[in-house]
């Protein structure tokens, strides 16, 4: 029995071998990928690598073939027919091997071909670019997606190293950078970033050597450099704002309306963007046409959703600040979020929300107490977290959170404003009605205006002057401006010497939404303040307004010899007219070849049918005050009215308003000669030229003859007078 069961088991085991010796034999060769064709790349004839497990003859299908149709068992290289730019996908291969068989197919892997010549696509500031922010970064675009280890600039020192370059002297010396290119747009674009501030009103020229490849490895064929390049202006973004101009504004007028309570403002130079705290929206507005879009956020719904934009949730966003490239947000609900600005998205940079505290670390291990305004010096931010009495410090490339020592003994109360000129920060102390000064590398604190626990709104200087809820905060590196939330108006602070002064709205008539200069504006509880360098934006809070407040018009301030009413005006005299502002010179004409009225300062003795021809264009030392010489003397006892058009310029290209005439202008002393020989010549004149003598000397009634004791002979031989 045993014997039979060996045999049975024996006989099972041979037939078993002998059906996969069978099958093994039927299978046809198996083919595997091994060297994929280098993608991208300049090579129309590409090389690939594979493997079988059988000879046999190459099959090629979709958009590839090759001379080479015999495959040995192993390894093969083959050498693809040329082909054109472009991307390939469909190329498959089989073997069949000598019994017929076909193996299965492989799918090369996709490859690109790409012999495009590399270009420079463009370069951003743009050839010939004039007032560029001295803070811009600045970024070359690409035709192909590049090699990004070949994109590379000094780091380290001022020379000339790495294949994109800056220079403002002819590349004898580079502009050092502050980190490696980082890049965009499909790896396209990079941009890299001055570790310092740029010159003021300088050139500067930008170079991309051959170094720089695409993916395929394609190099540039030549260097490229501007020819011109760019310049810039005298202004930098600083603190969220544009700063380097001294502003000169009292002027208001309203950019947009229909905003719900907007609580912070911020921006680049080209565009606003608001928080507005009780809606839960960023918007964007565009400065040139007062178009408004939403960035971030859904109106009227509450969260912390991180997403982009209006995706995202907010929480009572309130303070807002850019570094140009990127918004930070102070929200109520102890977060500081982070918008990207050329996209939307939204995430969360600092603190956790619903979660208060101060307690310092990186992200989202810190805490914070109602972060409600913020400000940045381009490394750092400075949050004014205003229920922990503190000033808060974020380096924004590693997010770490860190706390200034002084707190509510050192005045740091409510702290509901903040703003940078990158040496100090200013602190707006709302229930506590002052302006503090703070070192931003020691932390000392001192009151810059204002006096604690006095409210009011008496301009002054320092302590003298008071304040009632100072709330927004915005410097343009000379004076610090404050939106005063319950006294509804716009003050100005002189850093220098903390001189207080209001530059629009009225204290004690409330609210108000009117336009007009100075003190003729209303405003309805002002709350955030931003400068574009030349302009000044407020958050009219309660109105829901977007405010400018523009560069004051020129006015006449006064006429020196010739003011109005004054008489007893010698003939010889000039006469003078002084500005309120710095004048654009070339605006200030007067007529030098006739009589007629044009020029935009005029004298005139006949209600300016004819005006007074003067000797040269108007002289000014200053431009400021500017002379007129009339070619002729005056006439005596004459009145004369000077006028001022509205052609008339400062040099921010703003016009006076109205035209000015001086209502009741000067008058000319009575010919009073001081000698007999001097009267003679009157006479003579008068009897051989009466209008020209009349025009001279005036009439001759008006003469004033008391200084002349003999008029004996004056008039011998005259027979008409």
């Amino acid at each position: 029995m045993k014997k039979v069961i060996h045999i049975f088991f024996f006989s099972l085991l041979s037939f078993l071998s002998f059906s996969c010796a069978n099958e093994e034999e039927e299978k046809g060769p198996t083919l595997t990928e091994v060297y994929p064709v280098r993608s991208p790349t300049q090579d129309p004839s590409p090389e690939y690598t594979f493997s079988t497990t059988k000879a046999g003859t190459i099959n090629y299908g979709g958009s590839c073939s090759s001379e080479t149709t015999n495959a040995t068992e192993g390894k093969n290289t083959i050498t693809f027919l040329t082909l054109s730019d472009g991307t390939y996908s469909d190329c498959t291969i089989t073997v069949t091997d000598s019994d017929g068989k076909v193996s299965d197919v492989l799918a090369v892997t996709t490859f690109i071909i790409d012999r495009i010549l590399l270009a420079v696509s463009s370069i951003s500031p743009t050839e010939n670019q004039t007032g560029v922010l001295r803070s811009n970064d600045i970024s070359v675009t690409f035709s192909e997606e590049m090699d990004t280890t070949s994109i590379t600039t000094n780091t380290s020192n001022t020379s000339c190293s790495g294949s994109f370059q800056l220079s403002s002297d002819n590349f004898s010396s580079c502009i050092q950078m502050s980190s490696s290119p980082s890049n965009s747009n499909g790896k396209k674009t990079f941009t890299i970033t001055p570790s310092s501030t740029l010159s003021a009103s300088t050139t500067y020229k930008a170079r991309i050597t051959t170094g720089v490849k695409d993916l395929a490895g394609n190099a540039l064929s030549s260097q490229y450099e501007t020819t011109n390049g760019f310049t810039t202006s005298v202004n930098f973004l600083m603190g969220g704002s544009i700063q380097g101009t001294e502003l000169s504004v009292d002027n208001v007028t309203t950019l947009v309306t229909g905003l719900f309570r907007p609580r912070g403002l911020t921006t680049d130079g080209e565009n606003i963007y608001t928080a507005e705290h009780n809606i839960n929206l960023v918007r964007k507005i565009v400065i040139s046409t007062g178009e408004v879009s939403i960035l971030a956020g859904q109106a009227n719904v509450n969260g912390s959703n991180d997403a982009t934009g209006t995706d995202a949730t907010f929480i009572w966003p309130s303070g807002i600040t850019t570094d140009g490239k990127n918004l930070y947000v102070g929200e109520w609900r102890h977060t500081i979020r982070k918008i990207e600005i050329s996209t939307g998205a939204v995430t969360t940079f600092a603190g956790t929300a619903g979660s208060w505290g101060s307690v310092d670390g990186t992200g989202t291990e810190a805490t914070f107490k109602q972060p409600a305004s913020i400000t940045n010096d381009g490394q750092f931010l400075y949050v004014a977290d205003v229920a922990a009495h503190l000033i808060r410090k974020i380096n924004i490339s590693t997010g770490l959170v860190s706390t200034y020592e002084a707190s509510w003994n050192q005045g740091i109360q409510y702290p509901g404003g903040i703003t940078t000129d990158g040496q100090n920060l200013y602190i707006s102390c709302r229930n506590n009605h002052t302006i503090l000064k703070m070192s931003i590398s020691t932390g000392e604190v001192s009151i810059l205006a204002g006096s604690a626990g006095s409210s009011g709104s008496t301009d002054g200087t320092g302590a003298s002057a008071r304040f009632n809820e100072p709330l927004g905060l915005v410097t343009d590196g000379i004076n610090l401006y404050v939106a005063e939330f319950d006294n509804n108006i716009i003050r100005k602070i002189v850093i220098s010497s903390g001189e207080v002064t209001t530059i629009a709205g009225k204290s004690e008539v409330g609210f108000g939404t009117t336009d007009g200069e100075g003190t003729s504006a209303r405003f309805s509880q002002p709350a955030a303040l931003v400068i574009d360098g030349t302009n000044l934006y407020v958050a009219d809070r309660n109105s829901g307004r977007i405010r400018t407040i523009t560069g004051s018009s020129p006015k006449v301030y006064s006429f020196s010899t010739t003011a109005d009413n004054q008489s007893s005006v010698a003939i010889t005299d000039n006469i003078t007219v002084t500005f309120s502002e710095t004048m654009d010179n070339n605006s200030i004409t007067t007529n030098t070849d006739n009589s007629s009225c044009y020029g935009t300062l005029r004298v005139s003795s006949d209600n300016f049918s004819n005006c007074v021809q003067m000797a040269s264009s108007p002289l000014t030392n200053d431009n400021k005050t500017f002379t007129l010489d009339p070619s002729d003397n005056l006439t005596s006892g004459k009145t004369y009215l000077t006028r001022v058009t509205t052609g008339v310029k400062d040099t921010a290209g703003y016009a006076m308003i109205n035209q000015y005439d001086n209502s009741t202008g000067f008058t000319t002393a009575s010919f009073r000669p001081q000698t007999k020989a001097e009267l003679q010549t009157a006479v003579d004149q008068w009897v051989s030229d009466n209008t020209a003598a009349l025009s001279t000397y005036g009439g001759i009634n008006t003469w004033d003859v008391s200084l002349i004791t003999d008029l004996s002979s004056l008039f011998q031989d005259k027979t008409s007078f």
